[in-house]
């Protein structure tokens, strides 16, 4: 039953988004389109990871996408850009599950507080290898945001371009397996992350703190190695 919801809220959503089923494929790291037509037909449903990344994409929580008719859903109004959600968040009696909000970006708060970063005059000293907090913020679409206080998120110094800014790669603890996107390592036991198709440059003015933490030298010569074949 979730696999043929699922892929019938797929084909909706990827339509209503005047997506071809390339450009989903594309999105999510594939080269051709192959299997978004067969989950299309639910013949399979793709793993935890991808199905993850699939809300991300729509948002939409991953709850709705495998159990609830979004076509005839009253919780969302769907345009070709956007899916906002319309009605209070409800727990539906039928399954044991709860419909939850799905992922607002807070544009306008990331504003109030790119003003004050703006405004950032402190020197920072950094060296590639380094992991630092650093305010990411509210970005478009897929791009990876920041999170909570100062929309911040770790980040790996993959270069240093002069003392005002830097080239860095997201981190994340999200672990994706078989994925060419990401580079997982582990420090002190817990594993992470690097997301090197979020690849990019950013002022200094951005940086917080500098990590505790610090990246193992074969971890960073992996993930530049990865990112080199990557690209």
């Amino acid at each position: 039953m979730k696999k043929l919801m699922f892929a019938k809220n797929l084909k909706y959503l990827r339509q209503k988004y005047n997506m071809e089923q390339l450009d989903l494929s594309q999105q999510l790291g594939r080269k051709s389109s192959s299997s978004i037509s067969e989950w299309e037909k639910g013949k399979y449903t793709p793993k935890a990871n991808i199905l993850s990344d699939i809300s991300e994409i729509f948002h939409v929580s991953l709850s709705d996408l495998m159990t609830t008719d979004l076509s005839l859903s009253t919780n969302y109004a769907i345009s070709s850009n956007h899916i906002i959600k319309q009605d209070s968040i409800k727990v539906m009696e039928s399954v044991d599950y709860q419909i939850t909000k799905p992922y607002e970006k807070q544009f306008n708060e990331w504003n109030k507080d790119k003003q004050h970063i703006n405004n950032n005059k402190k020197i920072i000293y950094f060296k590639e290898g380094d992991i630092w907090w650093v305010s990411l913020g509210i970005n478009i679409g897929v791009e990876i945001d920041g999170k909570k206080n100062h929309f911040e998120r770790p980040v790996i110094i993959l270069k240093r371009v002069n003392y005002h800014s830097a080239i860095i790669i997201p981190l994340t603890s999200t672990i994706r397996e078989n994925d060419d996107r990401f580079v997982n390592y582990e420090i002190d036991g817990i594993k992470k992350s690097a997301n090197i198709s979020q690849i990019r440059m950013i002022d200094t003015k951005r940086f917080r703190r500098k990590a505790k933490i610090k990246l193992p030298i074969d971890n960073f010569r992996e993930i530049k190695s990865r990112l080199k074949k990557y690209l």
